[in-house]
Order: structure tokens, then C-alpha cells, then sequence
């Protein structure tokens, strides 16, 4: 089972490191940035970079690691807090998604387009990317189970689906309609997964 990585205490160095690199690496591309550009982003010199990183593998993967805790912070946080039944879980998860494909600066999942970058399944990235969508999976799952839908499985594998058509929708696309669509997507499969009703002699 995944587990969650403890995020690094940093010294402010490596903070402003990590925040150039988070902007820089989602905007322009891992391949297409170099570490010098990175280092005058943040106004440190090269030296901060080792002393708060191995290597730009590392910086890469503390990116992502980052942004995988931020999106399940965010969604965890924002369920607990506005509560529903499971059903409407899975249906709040998606328009957090869309919410968040309308942001002026989105450039698409960071996720998809690291993995693009990084075909070695040994790869950092690769690991990173795994977890994160083991608990969303998870996530989808949980909320199947306990809204007692049928064939979790097959269900939550077409919700992993759906999601990540959006998520390339929102960049390819940049309609509204994305978050529309895929909600009523997310809410028919809901309907057909329920059981029906038993009602006893």
C-alpha cells in the first residue's frame, strides 16, 4: 500500500528552489528547464541547490511529491468539510477537478505530463505518479463501497477514466463544457452502479 512521503523541513534556500521549480517545471516542461534557469528564478546560488537536493531527478520528484500532497489536501479537507453521502463525494471530487482545469494557468495534469517526460517505470517520476493515483483509486473506491454500488471495480476503474479525460480535455479543449460533461458522465455511472431496490415479502 502507498503511504505518504513526510514532507522535508526546508531551509529557505531550498523553499525558494522548490517553488521556482514547481512554476517553472509545470509551466515550460521537466526536459525543457535547466537547472540554471531554475537557480535565477529562485536568486540562489548553485551550491543551494546540493545542499538541499542530490540532483535534479530529486528536484523533480519533491515537485511532484508536492503537488500530490497539495491536490489531496485539498480534496480531503474540502470533503470532510462539506460532507454528503458517498455518492455525492465522487461527484464533488470531479467539480474540485474542473474547478481547478478553469485556473488561468493550467497546463494540464502535472502527473500525465511528467510520466510523458519519463518512460523508466524506475524513474522517480514514475513511483510518485503511482501513488498518487493509487489514492485517488483508493479514494473512488472507498466512497463506491460505502454508497454499496455495484461492480466497485469496473466502476472505479471508468471513474479513473473519466478523470483523466477531463484532465486532458481542460487542456486541449479549454471549454467549460468539460466540467458539465464529465460530472454527467460521473453521475450516470453512479445511477447504473446502484442496486436495486429489495423489498422483502
Amino acid at each position: 500500500m502507498a503511504h505518504k512521503t513526510p514532507a522535508r523541513r526546508r531551509r529557505p534556500a531550498g523553499a525558494r528552489i522548490l517553488k521556482a521549480a514547481d512554476r517553472l517545471l509545470y509551466s515550460e516542461g521537466i526536459h525543457a528547464v535547466g537547472i540554471d534557469r531554475i537557480l535565477e528564478e529562485a536568486g540562489v546560488v548553485k551550491a543551494s541547490l546540493y545542499s538541499n537536493f542530490e540532483s535534479k531527478d530529486q528536484l523533480v520528484a519533491e515537485y511532484l511529491r508536492q503537488r500530490s500532497q497539495r491536490w489531496r489536501n485539498l480534496v480531503e479537507t474540502d470533503l470532510a468539510k462539506t460532507g454528503g453521502s458517498p455518492e455525492q463525494k465522487i461527484l464533488r471530487i470531479f467539480e474540485l477537478l474542473g474547478k481547478s482545469i478553469q485556473e488561468p494557468d493550467y497546463r494540464g495534469c502535472p502527473f500525465i505530463n511528467a510520466v510523458a517526460e519519463f518512460p523508466d517505470p524506475k524513474h522517480p517520476v514514475q513511483v510518485i505518479t503511482a501513488e498518487h493515483r493509487h489514492w485517488l483509486r483508493a479514494l473512488f473506491q472507498n466512497l463506491a463501497k460505502a454508497a454499496h454500488l455495484k461492480n466497485v471495480e469496473s466502476l472505479v476503474t471508468a471513474l479513473m477514466m473519466l478523470y483523466d479525460g477531463a484532465l486532458v480535455a481542460g487542456l486541449l479543449d479549454k471549454e467549460s463544457e468539460v466540467l458539465k460533461s464529465s460530472t454527467r458522465a460521473v453521475d450516470a455511472l453512479i445511477s447504473s452502479a446502484k442496486s436495486p431496490l429489495r423489498f422483502k415479502n
